[in-house]
């Protein structure tokens, strides 16, 4: 069976905005906007060897469609992170196909991955995945406006390679004067929320990586999201003692992902309602904003008894599911560490 390598489509200036986006992303009122793009696609095709395995990994991340139908890869690179010679939208027409990611060595800082599904041609108004990004870099919103973004992802800061003089490395935009360390810092967090299963392997070895250097979280489902979930702090705020977690999409009422506790009470696309700021009485003890709220006061709050922090921990047992809880799901590996991520279908 051929396996595309890269689908690339190069796209022009459409109008966007993430949940998250600095001001220099467009946001949902510009979503009207008319927008025209510009493609150009080159595909690079391999053969699946007898023994049923994909070719050898030689880039340091390597994203697989695990589903039988399209996938689109859609990334961002934070502000000052560096940069990534690979397109922010990526279809992968097939399940099985893949896109290798060219992880420069100097280190890459503040990156995302995500998937997309039942996306436009361009990679855009997708049915599970649309939670945007900057016009300059392709994404756009559908009239409705972006989805929230409670994406099932993999992020994180990519290490400069021991090779690389020190002195050339990649600025660290968390540390201004300080160059990227030679150790990848990521994570695949529930914090905001989760659309679809997946699981990630480390091709290299890793002491301080997930056990058996393997995320598993094939099992996850949003069929299995909370309906009725009490955010209401002990009793505190009666009107929420029943929250249903299931994102939808306005335009459709189609499922599109599982909101966590923090993002169903902070996130307002959609029309989400009601919705408060993340250190409000209602929600501080979910996002766990500090200050207020200290460490210890997360991991001995009401959000560690919720059925969704339970849910995530059952079926991804090396995942972080609130703000706090880092101790199981934010990992270090040496710089050069390859990593093989493969989503699955929305269910």
């Amino acid at each position: 069976m051929r396996r595309v390598q890269l689908v690339v489509l190069m796209l022009g200036s459409l109008a966007c905005r993430h949940a998250e986006s600095s001001d220099d992303e467009v946001g949902e009122s510009a979503s009207s906007e008319s927008a025209s793009s510009e493609s150009a696609s080159s595909e690079s095709a391999s053969s699946e060897s007898d023994t049923g395995e994909l070719p050898e990994q030689s880039e340091r991340l390597r994203i697989i469609n695990g589903c039988d139908q399209p996938m689109w890869v859609l990334s961002q690179v934070g502000s000052g992170g560096g940069s990534l010679d690979a397109p922010n939208q990526i279809l992968l027409a097939a399940q099985g196909d893949f896109a290798d990611f060219p992880i420069p060595d100097i280190g890459l800082a503040a990156t995302r991955f995500w998937p997309g599904f039942g996306c436009d041609e361009t990679g855009n108004d997708c049915a599970v995945g649309q939670s945007g990004g900057p016009a300059s870099e392709g994404f756009s919103c559908p009239p409705e406006g972006c989805a929230p973004a409670i994406d099932s992802k993999f992020e994180g800061t990519f290490g400069c390679l021991p090779s690389v003089a020190p002195g050339d490395c990649q600025d660290n935009p968390s540390a201004p004067g300080v160059k990227l360390p030679a150790s990848d810092g990521w994570d695949t967090s529930m914090v905001d929320g989760f659309t679809v299963a997946y699981t990630v392997e480390l091709l290299d070895a890793c002491p301080d990586g997930p056990e058996g250097g393997v995320i598993d979280c094939s099992g996850l489902q949003v069929s299995a999201c909370p309906s009725q979930e009490d955010l209401s702090t002990n009793g505190q705020f009666p009107p929420l003692e029943g929250v249903d977690l299931v994102a939808r999409d306005p335009s459709s009422d189609a499922v599109a992902g599982c909101y966590s506790p923090c993002g169903k009470l902070t996130y307002s696309n959609w029309g989400n309602t009601p919705t408060f700021a993340p250190d409000a009485g209602e929600a501080e003890y979910y996002c766990c904003p500090t200050p207020p709220i200290g460490v210890d006061d997360c991991r001995t709050g009401p959000v560690v008894d919720t059925q969704y922090v339970e849910l995530v921990h059952q079926q991804c047992p090396q995942v972080y599911a609130y703000a706090y809880d880092d101790g199981i799901g934010n990992w270090s590996c040496p710089a050069g560490t390859r990593y093989r991520v493969t989503f699955d279908c929305p269910q």
